[in-house]
């Protein structure tokens, strides 16, 4: 089954193989096995690209993202680090919740030669989130009333709220990291990209 965007190629040889081709024509490898089926693409960063992708355990949606080759410095393993053992303990109603996280040998790090064969020194890793199906609110089009507004407002500030009462800092809100749904007739807000400081 192909993947609804023309960016998205399932490899014809394995299965739970993806290519992936991001803004910009850079193609990558996405092995995600038998879990999850790629839709289309959602975003991406200087680190990472995020997918829609079905989970087909539950059959519900989620946002894939991919960190390739995350041991290429100790400062980019220790940030991916960071960022995966505080999303893990996180637990609010106005913060993406982080569903699943594994790695795989990656294909773009540095390979070492043993017993006969090569053998990848890098991971990709990969984090499946909560999918919020508006995108994000810098992208959100339309007006809003004032009560979505201040309904919004309050999401994130109790987001916030809870945050620093666990002693982690955002250190980068701005709405492109608020994500928004439409669940049961109104907007939902969620903060995401926590760049933790500790």
């Amino acid at each position: 089954m192909q993947g609804g965007d023309s960016n998205i190629r399932k490899a014809p040889y394995e299965d739970g193989v993806y290519f992936v081709k991001e803004p910009g024509g850079k193609e990558s490898t996405w092995v995600v096995g038998q879990r999850y089926h790629l839709v289309k693409i959602l975003g991406h960063g200087s680190f990472s690209c995020v997918v829609l992708a079905v989970d087909r355990a539950s059959g519900e949606q989620v946002a894939l993202k991919r960190v390739g080759d995350v041991l290429n410095s100790p400062e980019n393993a220790k940030r991916v680090l960071r960022e995966v053992c505080i999303m893990r303990r996180l637990d609010h109603p106005c913060i993406i919740k982080l569903k699943d996280v594994y790695v795989k040998p990656s294909d773009t790090g540095k390979l070492f030669y043993r017993g006969g064969k090569f053998v990848p020194a890098s991971l990709d890793l990969y984090m499946a989130m909560e999918y919020m199906n508006q995108g994000d609110l810098f992208h959100l089009r339309g007006q809003l009333s004032e009560s979505e507004v201040r309904s919004m407002t309050w999401q994130i500030l109790c987001a916030l709220e809870y945050l620093h009462a666990i002693n982690v800092w955002h250190r980068d809100i701005k709405s492109a990291n608020i994500m928004v749904a439409v669940a049961e007739g109104r907007r939902i807000v969620k903060v995401h990209q926590i760049f933790p400081t500790l």
